[in-house]
């Protein structure tokens, strides 16, 4: 039944409804009287709602009102699904959901139009949400119901946010440990026919591979943990100069920095009470994602500053990311450069937010280009280093 929204883009933007307080109470009353209807959905774990032909919620069941914070159905009947669950496109608009032009690309206002005419239904849907960081991954599955000759909607949805995000995170580790890997081989078969010289150097790219397949599984396993909730951070003093410092090396000889130049400007001397693994993560994340952006011959630049009393580290390369891609940089894996890609700067906000008591922040323009900065707390102290 699963329904591809790519074959639905023409679908009409649906009328606003018109709330029918008498018509609803009386569908409610219905509803209830009807034999199994209640039960079975209370009976779901997902999330369940029964609505109307006017999008109006008529039952919502124990896991839907939970969703939507509601204790019971007070909060929830008569409302629209896009109502209840806050999103932006709802919220702003005079006719509420179903009504935009967003609503044109939502799986859950599609599916809904599909059941409303009689044919079952299940898209993807994603909510954004104001005031909330992380939006809604669903999957909306609509299909006719008729009790008492009317017509109506159940409606489910599935939270698809920790599968999808399982299946970019195992895509993103083999294609990058697979990357890895080959160069290893590659460089291994060179090593018979290489004279001493060659051989020399021919090790040492060894080397850096070998660190960087080791440091590939690291990084997948701590990501692992972060989205479990189980990783453990070990906050220590560190020097800010010298992180920057061992990060920004370990980039230089990379294949992303290939044709590009990697530079750091000089920043203030401080310390900082955070996990060195985890920083160094984050910040290798902007650094790799600035490289892959910029273009060959271009300069991907990296600071660090003292601002209101605070530390920021800030990665900046000269190109400009979409509007529609930045607004969800973190708040989801996505990316410019394919499926697959983009989890770069979605980790980057969970290390830094979650486990570190940090934020990150993104400025971008066709002037200024692309800074995707870490904000810190206060130093332990503004003293040079010895």
């Amino acid at each position: 039944m699963r329904t591809e929204l790519t074959e639905l883009s023409e679908i009409n933007v649906l009328p606003a409804s018109t709330a029918d307080h008498g018509r609803l109470s009386a569908q409610r009353a219905a509803i209830d009287a009807a034999p199994h209807v209640r039960s079975l959905c209370d009976a779901i774990s997902v999330p369940v709602m029964i609505l109307n032909t006017n999008r109006e919620i008529v039952l919502a069941n124990a896991a839907c009102l939970d969703l939507i914070g509601c204790p019971d159905m007070t909060g929830a009947a008569g409302r629209a699904p896009g109502a209840v669950l806050d999103c932006r496109h709802a919220m702003r608009s005079e006719g509420g959901c179903g009504t935009t032009e967003a609503c044109r690309r939502c799986g859950a206002s599609v599916a809904i139009e599909m059941a409303a005419g009689g044919d079952p239904a299940s898209l993807e849907c994603v909510v954004v949400r104001d005031g909330q960081p992380v939006p809604l991954q669903l999957e909306a599955t609509a299909a006719p119901l008729e009790v008492d000759g009317e017509r109506y909607i159940v409606l489910s949805l599935v939270d698809r946010r920790s599968e999808q995000r399982q299946r970019t995170l195992e895509r993103l580790f083999f294609h990058d440990v697979l990357n890895t890997a080959g160069s290893i081989a590659s460089v291994t078969e060179l090593l018979p026919d290489a004279d001493a010289a060659e051989s020399a150097e021919l090790v040492r790219m060894l080397a850096i591979q070998s660190r960087r397949l080791v440091e590939e599984i690291r990084s997948q396993r701590d990501l692992a943990a972060a989205e479990a909730g189980s990783l453990e951070v070990e906050l220590q003093p560190i020097s800010i100069v010298r992180l920057v410092a061992d990060v920004v090396d370990g980039y230089r000889h990379h294949p992303v920095a290939w044709e590009r130049e990697l530079t750091v400007l000089p920043g203030p001397a401080v310390r900082a009470a955070a996990d060195p693994v985890l920083l160094g993560r984050a910040l290798g994340n902007l650094i790799k994602n600035g490289l892959e952006a910029a273009a060959a011959g271009e300069v991907v630049t990296v600071t660090h500053r003292l601002v209101d009393d605070a530390i920021e580290l800030s990665v900046h390369n000269p190109g400009e990311i979409p509007a529609e891609v930045a607004a969800a940089m973190f708040q989801r894996p996505v990316s410019t450069k394919g499926d697959g890609r983009g989890l770069g700067t979605y980790s980057v906000r969970l290390l830094v937010e979650e486990y570190l008591g940090g934020k990150v922040s993104l400025t971008t323009d066709a002037t200024a280009g692309t800074t995707v900065t870490i904000h810190l707390g206060s130093p332990l102290d503004a003293h040079r280093l010895e």
